[in-house]
């Protein structure tokens, strides 16, 4: 069974932390956080700051966990979002804009 087929399965069962992924599955940490993101390509892979770890939202009991989980993904991206404006002014002041198209698929 492949890393990616184990982590899936643990997350569908319960919250796992990253420490307890990067134990089971023998990887380092940047590891594992790629690990997650791939996952979270394909499954609703809840993170919320009242829960340690990920866990793979599965049944509609998960839903005030997914809300939680969205809301606090939202206020981490406003955060980096607020955080590149302040890098693009600094580039702009030096004659580098700076600006890269980003493009989101949802």
């Amino acid at each position: 069974m492949s890393n990616k087929a184990i982590a899936i399965e643990l997350l569908q069962e319960r919250f796992v932390s990253k420490y307890e992924l990067m134990e089971i599955l023998h990887l380092p940490n940047r590891q594992v956080r790629k690990l997650v993101q791939d996952i979270k390509k394909d499954y609703p892979v809840i993170s919320t700051s009242n829960h340690e770890g990920y866990k793979i939202a599965t049944a509609p009991e998960d839903l005030p966990l997914v809300l939680d989980s969205i809301k606090n993904n939202r206020s981490k991206a406003i955060s980096i979002f607020v955080g590149i404006k302040q890098l693009k002014m600094f580039a702009a002041k030096y004659g580098e804009d700076g600006s890269e198209q980003l493009t989101l698929e949802f």
